[in-house]
């Protein structure tokens, strides 16, 4: 009887430490839970689950970057979030550092969904290069050649949607901003030479 009365006084504040402790493992596990999920989903399941759920398929939006990587992730300027749909190559080449110990976008491969997104986002490819991976569909990247496994294990994976969540190096928009207008200079300059 006194566990049921100190259960009762205390209902609220319980609830409210389950329903809090709940919310902190659910965000950080939500990568690990939703590769379960989508690993059980086969093609046969998912109207059933969206006639259960009550959801119109033609309603729905498509996700966004932004709805992997919440907005109150400390995401810095020099932080990005790449989506990427197609079950195609991701046409990234990565490589372990062995001096900064994490992994690197190596080359934005031409013609690969990288470089399309990029050019989607008015962002030249050569801004992601040399950048540091920080995370997989949600999962943090560690350091270290474990964390350089993970990486390639993740990025390796052909479900898509697949999220990389990148570090943009310093100046890494600046230098691209600064080869676009070189560029464009050495055009205009060409055309006027072409029409003398």
């Amino acid at each position: 009887w006194l566990y049921n009365m100190l259960s009762a006084v205390f209902s609220g504040l319980i609830r409210e430490y389950l329903v809090a402790a709940l919310k902190d493992t659910v965000k950080e596990n939500a990568g690990e839970l939703l590769d379960v999920l989508n690993g059980l989903m086969t093609p046969a399941t998912w109207p059933q689950l969206l006639r259960v759920c009550e959801v119109d398929l033609p309603m729905l939006r498509p996700v966004s970057a932004q709805d992997i990587f919440s907005s109150d992730s400390s995401t810095s300027a020099r932080e990005l979030a790449i989506l990427l749909r197609e079950e195609k190559p991701i046409g990234l080449a990565v490589l372990f550092d062995e001096t900064l110990n994490c992994m690197r976008v190596r080359k934005v491969v031409e013609g690969g969904q990288a470089e399309r997104w990029c050019t989607a986002h008015d962002m030249a490819p050569i801004c992601i290069v040399d950048a540091t991976i920080i995370a997989v569909n949600g999962y943090q990247i560690n350091s270290g050649r474990a964390g350089g496994q993970q990486c390639i294990e993740l990025m390796g994976n052909k479900r898509r949607p697949i999220a990389i969540a990148l570090k943009l190096k310093p100046g890494a928009m600046a230098l691209a901003k600064a080869r676009e207008s070189k560029v464009a200079v050495d055009l205009n300059h060409t055309s006027s030479d072409i029409d003398s």
